[in-house]
């Protein structure tokens, strides 16, 4: 029977959980693995693991990407400990995310059309000016 410090130590772990997803299929320039940790009881993408064939060496180089896209842990090439870091690192890189990222694309998608109505409204006035009709 478990106790309710065990059942809240579990609790507290699934919460600050790191999820690698690997990809068995990644064209050149695609990542192969996602990492995501949970939020708020969701799962949110950190980061991306990309991977390349180095030539020189004969062996796999790995970068990882943040959520936006930017380089993170750029000293760091081998995949165990890139994912020593992600995990250690996790709580950190949540604090970056937006808070609600579905927010962030409407509000993308709502400047961009009203940059749309107003072009449409700037060639209507000029064809009204030209006389020209539809």
């Amino acid at each position: 029977m478990k106790t309710e410090n065990t059942i809240v130590r579990d609790l507290v772990r699934s919460y600050n959980k790191t999820v690698f997803i690997e990809y068995s299929s990644a064209k050149a320039g695609q990542h192969f693995m996602t990492v995501m940790q949970t939020v708020d009881g969701k799962r949110r993408v950190i980061g991306r693991i990309y991977r390349e064939y180095d030539k020189e060496n004969k062996k796999m180089t790995y970068t990882a990407r943040d959520w936006a896209g930017a380089p993170i842990f750029q000293d760091i090439k081998d995949l165990p400990t890139l994912k020593k870091q992600f995990i250690e690192h996790g709580k950190n890189l949540t604090l970056t995310l937006p808070k609600d990222p579905n927010k962030v694309i409407e509000k993308e998608e709502e400047e961009r059309e009203t940059e749309i109505n107003e072009i449409r409204e700037r060639n209507a006035d000029r064809e009204q000016e030209l006389g020209m009709e539809r």
